[in-house]
C-alpha cells in the first residue's frame, strides 16, 4: 500500500502549494467545495500523470516490484479464465456506463460549475419575500436595491448584475435582424467573475455610469465564429442591436457560456444600455425600486463564510425596508450557494436527476453483487493456490493485495468499456428537443467530470465486491485446502455467502422493477390524459416589437393589424392573440386580492398564474366557458376592467357561489378592480400531470404586453400557413422578427409526449438492465451449484433417484432464493413506491401491478434462469461423477 500512499501524499502536498490558503482551512466548512473546484481548474490529466510518475520515483524499489508483479499476476490470471473476466467486467460496465450516462444528465441539469474562475466562491443573492408567487422563496433584485447591496457589503469582493433579454440582432446595417438571447451586464461583471476575454476587453467601469452613452458590447464566442465567420478583424466593428448602433470591444472565451446552464447568451452589453435597448421597461429597470427584475450574483472575500453574508445582506435589506417602505415592505435579501439556487429555481429538474441518480445507483449495487458473487466463487476454485502460497511464508496482507490488485483491474475495465455505454447514453439525452428557436440548450456531455465520477465509480466498486472476497478468500483452511478441496463445511458457508448475495441481487431488482413500472404507469396515465386544449389545427408564432423600440401605442396598432389581416389569410378559420401558450416555459404570475378576503399578516397579495389573451383566445383554442362570456371588444382601455378565472380559482375563493359578478384587486391592495365575467375550464397549463391549478385571465386591450403569441386555427394542415405569414409580417415590418414558428401539435409532442418518451425508455432501460443482472447472478450461482454437487448428485442417481427428482431439487433451490429475494424486495419496494408517490405527480403509492402482478413476473423469470442447470444437473452420467476426487 507504500505507492498509493506516496501518491495521495503527493496529490496534497501539490495542492498545499499551489493554493495554501485554501487547504490549511481557511474556509473551514466550504474546503470542500474549493477543493472541488481547484481540481476543476488545475490540468487534471497532467497533474495526474505529474503525481504518478513522480509517486514512482520516490517509492521504494521493493513496493513497485511488488505493484508490478501484482499486475502482472492479476492479467496472467485474467487470461486464464477469460470467461470470467468478460463477465465481471461486463456487469461493471453495464453499472458504470449506466452511472456516468445518468450522472452526465443530472450534471447538465444541476451540477455543472459556473464556467468561471473559482466557482465555489460565486453565491446567489435574490430578493426574499414573504408572499412571493406560488410558495417561491426568492426573486430578483432591482437594480436601485443592487447598488445599495453592492456598496455597503464587506463580505463580498464583487456583486454583479445581470438580466437576460430578447434581442433583435444585425452583423450589417442591411442586414436582417435576427432573434435572440442578449446579456445586460454590470460593468463589473467579467473582472469580478474572473472571465479574461479572448479578444479585445471587457467593458470599463465609465461605461456602466450614464444610461445610453457607451453603445459597446462584447460577442459570446459563439457568435463571433457562427455569424461573423471567426473574423479577427472583429473589433471595432458595429453591430445592431433592436436597431441600436453598438460597437464591438472583446469576444468572450469559447469556456465562457453565460451564467445560466441551458441559457446561451449571444452579446453582452452594459446594463445602462436597457433604456435604449428595450425602450420604457429598460428604463423602468434603472429607475424604479420595485421594478425586481436583475440576477446578482457575488464572489465571496477570502475567508467570508456564506452565513457572514447571508446575515450581513439580510441587515441591509432591512435598512433599505425602513427607507423605502413603499418599494421593499416585507422584502429581504437571501443568499444561497449556486446548487441551493437551482434547486430553488427548478425544483423539478432536482427532483428528476435525484430520482434517475437513485435508480442507476440500484443498477450499479446489483452489478456489483454480481461481480461479488462471482468472486466469491472463483475463491473456492482457488483455495489450494492460496493455501499453497499461505504455506510457503505469504502474507496475508500481501494476498489480499494482489486480490485488490485483481479486482482493480477488473474494474478498471468495467468501468473503460462502461465508457462506450455512457457514450451512448450521452447522445441518447443530447437527442432531447427543445421547443423553441433561441439560444437555449442542453449541454449533456462526457467531459472530465464524468470521466472522474466513472474513475470514482470504478474504484468505489472495488471496495463494494472487492474487499470482502479477498479477505474470506485469506482465512481459507489449509489443511483441507491441501488435501484437495475445502471442507465440506466451508464451502456450505462460502455458498450460504453468495446464495446471500444474489437474493439480495433479486430484491433490489423487484426495487428498481418496481419503481420502473410505476413510474411508467404514471407516465403512460398522463401521456393518455386529454389536455384540455385543442391540439390540431392551429399554428403559433411569437413575436416581441421591443426590439424595434416601439411604443405602446405602436404595439397596440401592430398587434391588431397582424391580427386583423392573419385572419384574411387563405386557410384561416379564426386568430386570437395570447401572452403565454399551454405546455411553454413563457408563462408569467398575477397578483390579486378577492374582494373580501381578508390576508394573513404580513402578506401584501395572492399570486398565481395569469395569461393575458385577447377576445378569440377561448374559441380558437377551445377552452370551454362553464359560466359566464368572453372578452368582447368592447372590453377596452375606457371600459370597467373585467377577468376571467379558471373553476380552480372559483372552487378556492367562492366555494359554493356563483363568482359571475365578483371582484378581485389586481396587483396590490390599492390596484384596480376587475369584475368577472366568465369561468374557463381549468386545463393543463405547464406540463401533464401538473395538479389543478390556479388561472386568471386578463383582457388584451386592458393589460397590454410587448411579447405575444398568434394562434392561427386553420381549415386544413397549419403549417401550410407559416409561409404566408412571414410574409404578411416582412410587409408590416421587417425589422420585427417573428421566432418559434410551429404547429400546436408539434408543440404538444416535443413538450409532453417526447421528453415523456425519454424519461420512459431511460427508466425502463434501467429497470431491464437490473433484472439482467440479476439474473445472471442467478444462473451463476445454479450453474456453480451444480457443479460443485455432482458427486452427491451422481450418487443419488446411482442409488435410484431419476431425473425429476435431480430437476426438482435444484429447482428448490432456486425457487427459494427467489422467494426470498422477492420478500426482501416487497418490503423495500413499499417504502419506494411511497417515496415516489410523495414526488412524482400521478405515481400511486400502492400500485398493484408494481406490487402484484410484477413479483408473480419475476419470480416465472427467476425460475427460467435456474432451467438450463437444473436440465444439466439431470443429464449428470453417474459413473463419471462417483469418479471424480
Amino acid at each position: 500500500m507504500g505507492f498509493f500512499r506516496s501518491a495521495a501524499e503527493r496529490v496534497y502536498r501539490r495542492l498545499l502549494v499551489l493554493y495554501p490558503g485554501d487547504f490549511r482551512g481557511e474556509y473551514g466548512e466550504e474546503m470542500a467545495l474549493v477543493f472541488r473546484d481547484r481540481i476543476r481548474e488545475e490540468p487534471l490529466l497532467p497533474l495526474l500523470i505529474e503525481v504518478f510518475v513522480d509517486a514512482m520515483k520516490t517509492a521504494p524499489k521493493e513496493h513497485l516490484a511488488m505493484w508490478t508483479q501484482d499486475v502482472r499476476y492479476a492479467v496472467r490470471t485474467m487470461r486464464r479464465s477469460p470467461g470470467f473476466a468478460i463477465v465481471a467486467a461486463g456487469s461493471l460496465a453495464i453499472g458504470i456506463g449506466a452511472n456516468a450516462a445518468i450522472f452526465s444528465l443530472a450534471d447538465a441539469l444541476l451540477l455543472r460549475p459556473l464556467p468561471v474562475a473559482r466557482p465555489a466562491e460565486i453565491v446567489s443573492v435574490r430578493s426574499l419575500a414573504k408572499d412571493a408567487p406560488l410558495g417561491a422563496a426568492y426573486a430578483s433584485v432591482s437594480y436601485l436595491d443592487y447598488a445599495d447591496l453592492r456598496d455597503r457589503s464587506l463580505s463580498f469582493s464583487g456583486l454583479v448584475a445581470f438580466n437576460l433579454a430578447s434581442v433583435a440582432l444585425a452583423p450589417r446595417a442591411d442586414a436582417l435582424p435576427q432573434l435572440t438571447l442578449g446579456m445586460l451586464v454590470s460593468g463589473n461583471f467579467f473582472p469580478v467573475l474572473g472571465v479574461e476575454p479572448a479578444t479585445g476587453r471587457s467593458f470599463r467601469p465609465e461605461e456602466d455610469q450614464v444610461p445610453g452613452r457607451n453603445p459597446v458590447a462584447v460577442l459570446s464566442h459563439a457568435t463571433w465564429e457562427t455569424t461573423f465567420g471567426s473574423d479577427p478583424d472583429v473589433l471595432g466593428k458595429t453591430v445592431r442591436l433592436n436597431g441600436v448602433p453598438v460597437t464591438i470591444v472583446g469576444v468572450a472565451p469559447a469556456g465562457f457560456t453565460g451564467m445560466d446552464q441551458f441559457v446561451r447568451p449571444a452579446v453582452f452589453v452594459p446594463l445602462m444600455m436597457a433604456p435604449a435597448l428595450l425602450g420604457p421597461a429598460g428604463d423602468r429597470m434603472l429607475t424604479a425600486r420595485d421594478a425586481r427584475s436583475l440576477n446578482v450574483k457575488g464572489r465571496l472575500r477570502s475567508g467570508a463564510r456564506l452565513a457572514e453574508a447571508d446575515a450581513e445582506l439580510g441587515t441591509i435589506a432591512k435598512d433599505l425596508e425602513r427607507a423605502y417602505p413603499v418599494t421593499n415592505r416585507n422584502q429581504g435579501v437571501g443568499v444561497r450557494t449556486e446548487l441551493q439556487a437551482r434547486i430553488e429555481t427548478s425544483p423539478s429538474d432536482a427532483a428528476l436527476a435525484a430520482m434517475l441518480m437513485v435508480l442507476v445507483l440500484l443498477v450499479l449495487l446489483i452489478a456489483c453483487a454480481n461481480v461479488a458473487s462471482l468472486l466469491v466463487s472463483r475463491s473456492l476454485a482457488r483455495s489450494r493456490e492460496i493455501a499453497v502460497r499461505l504455506a510457503v511464508g505469504a502474507g496475508r496482507l500481501r494476498l489480499v493485495r494482489q486480490l485488490l490488485t485483481e479486482s482493480l483491474l477488473l474494474s478498471l475495465l468495467g468501468g473503460a468499456l462502461g465508457l462506450g455505454l455512457a457514450l451512448a447514453g450521452v447522445r441518447f439525452f443530447s437527442g432531447i428537443p427543445l421547443p423553441t428557436e433561441l439560444p437555449i440548450v442542453l449541454s449533456v456531455r462526457l467531459d472530465t467530470r464524468v470521466l472522474l465520477f466513472s474513475l470514482a465509480a470504478s474504484v468505489l466498486s472495488v471496495m463494494v465486491f472487492g474487499l470482502a472476497p479477498a479477505l474470506r478468500a485469506t482465512r481459507t483452511d489449509l489443511v483441507s485446502a491441501l488435501k484437495g478441496g475445502d471442507s465440506r463445511l466451508a464451502g456450505a458457508r462460502r455458498l450460504w455467502g453468495r446464495q446471500a448475495l444474489v437474493a439480495g441481487q433479486v430484491a433490489l431488482s423487484l426495487v428498481l422493477l418496481a419503481a420502473t413500472t410505476s413510474l411508467l404507469r404514471s407516465f403512460h396515465r398522463t401521456l393518455m390524459s386529454e389536455p384540455g386544449f385543442r391540439r390540431d389545427g392551429v399554428l403559433l408564432a411569437s413575436f416581441d416589437p421591443t426590439v424595434q423600440r416601439y411604443s405602446p401605442e405602436r404595439t397596440r396598432a401592430f398587434y391588431r393589424e397582424l391580427r386583423e389581416r392573419a385572419r384574411a389569410l387563405p386557410g384561416v378559420k379564426s386568430a386570437a392573440l395570447a401572452f403565454a401558450v399551454p405546455m411553454t416555459t413563457q408563462q408569467q404570475l398575477v397578483s390579486f386580492i378577492p374582494e373580501g378576503l381578508t390576508l394573513p399578516e404580513g402578506r401584501q397579495s395572492l399570486s398565481c398564474l395569469g395569461n393575458v389573451v385577447d377576445p378569440g383566445y377561448f374559441s380558437t383554442f377551445r377552452v370551454p366557458l362553464v359560466k359566464g362570456r368572453a372578452f368582447a371588444e368592447a372590453d377596452g382601455k375606457a371600459s370597467p376592467r373585467v377577468a376571467i378565472v379558471n373553476e380552480e380559482v372559483a372552487r378556492r375563493y367562492w366555494p359554493g357561489q356563483d363568482p359571475i359578478g365578483k371582484r378581485l384587486r389586481l396587483d396590490t391592495a390599492v390596484g384596480p378592480w376587475a369584475e368577472i365575467v366568465g369561468v374557463a375550464r381549468t386545463h393543463t397549463y405547464l406540463w401533464l400531470g401538473e395538479g389543478p391549478m390556479e388561472m386568471i385571465y386578463l383582457p388584451f386591450a386592458q393589460s397590454e404586453r410587448q411579447e405575444m403569441t398568434l394562434l392561427l386555427e386553420a381549415n386544413g394542415d397549419p403549417a401550410l400557413l407559416a409561409a404566408p405569414l412571414r410574409e404578411l409580417v416582412r410587409s408590416l415590418d421587417p425589422g420585427v422578427p417573428i421566432h418559434d414558428v410551429r404547429t400546436m401539435e408539434d408543440l404538444f409532442y416535443l413538450r409532453a409526449v417526447s421528453v415523456s418518451r425519454i424519461i420512459v425508455e431511460t427508466v425502463g432501460s434501467m429497470g431491464l438492465l437490473g433484472l439482467t443482472l440479476a439474473l445472471v447472478g442467478l444462473y451463476g450461482l445454479m450453474a456453480y451449484s451444480v457443479s460443485r454437487r455432482t458427486r452427491e448428485i451422481g450418487i443419488r442417481m446411482a442409488i435410484g433417484a431419476d431425473r425429476g427428482a435431480v430437476i426438482g431439487m435444484v429447482a428448490r433451490q432456486g425457487l427459494a432464493l427467489a422467494l426470498l429475494g422477492i420478500a426482501l424486495g416487497l418490503a423495500a419496494s413499499a417504502g419506494v413506491s411511497r417515496l415516489l408517490a410523495s414526488l412524482v405527480t400521478g405515481v400511486t403509492a400502492a400500485d398493484p401491478v408494481a406490487l402484484v402482478a410484477l413479483p408473480l413476473a419475476l419470480l416465472a423469470v427467476t425460475m427460467l434462469a435456474t432451467v438450463v442447470p437444473a436440465l444439466r444437473a439431470a443429464r449428470i452420467d453417474p459413473v463419471s461423477a462417483l469418479r471424480q476426487d
